[in-house]
């Protein structure tokens, strides 16, 4: 399933506003979240973005990434999407592999 929350906008002090959207791709138990926003009204395009992975709702991203820490952002660029999205696509029996 592949599906979009509603976009956060928010009108910030100076005028400008403030500019989110989440996609997310679920295969099964597995979720790849795709965060994009407009840097607080800095970006003309919501060219700011990061991907988070779950699995039943916990963030394993750091492991799939091989981050040191679990709150380290992954920026969404072609190389990281792609890895992202062949994590979501693995076939697996019984065992959640943090591996690609």
């Amino acid at each position: 399933m592949i599906y979009a929350n509603r976009p956060m906008i928010f009108k910030l002090p100076d005028g400008s506003q403030s500019e989110n959207v989440n996609v997310c791709f679920e295969n099964g138990n597995r979720t790849l979240s795709l965060a994009l926003d407009n840097s607080a009204g800095r970006m003309d395009n919501l060219g700011r973005s990061d991907i988070r992975l779950l699995v039943d709702g916990e963030d394993i991203t750091s492991k799939v990434f091989e981050t040191e820490r679990d709150d380290t952002i992954v920026r969404a660029n072609l190389n990281n999407f792609e890895k992202a999205m062949r994590w979501l696509s693995r076939v697996e029996w019984g065992m959640v592999s943090s591996s690609v």
